[in-house]
């Protein structure tokens, strides 16, 4: 089963300090369920230098439509990690969100 990664790219809000949001989720940790884990990323080189993402990883793309399933509720467990994310993450605007399949 190939694993399945959402890469969520966002930009800090202007009223927000990088320091205060890094140190926000240091403090926090980021909580994981079953087959699906979530990690925050700062990107070091290239065009998003030191701009955010959120890589969302699966174990399958079964985990992923478990988690996120299309046109229904999301379990409990997924939906309250999903809560606790977007309190962490309040101070980021969306850019770009896609998910891609590992080939190897």
């Amino acid at each position: 089963m190939p694993l399945v990664f959402a890469v969520h790219e966002f930009e800090l809000k202007v009223r927000e300090s990088a320091e205060a949001f890094e140190q926000l989720i240091a403090a926090n940790g980021l909580p994981s369920v079953s087959g699906y884990t979530i990690t925050i990323v700062k990107g070091n080189r290239g065009e998003r230098a030191g701009k955010y993402a959120l890589i969302h990883e699966f174990d399958s793309l079964e985990a992923r439509d478990r988690c996120w399933p299309s046109g229904s509720e999301q379990p409990a467990d997924v939906r309250a990690m999903i809560d606790e994310i977007h309190r962490l993450t309040a101070a980021l605007t969306p850019i770009v969100n896609t998910d891609y399949i590992a080939l190897v």
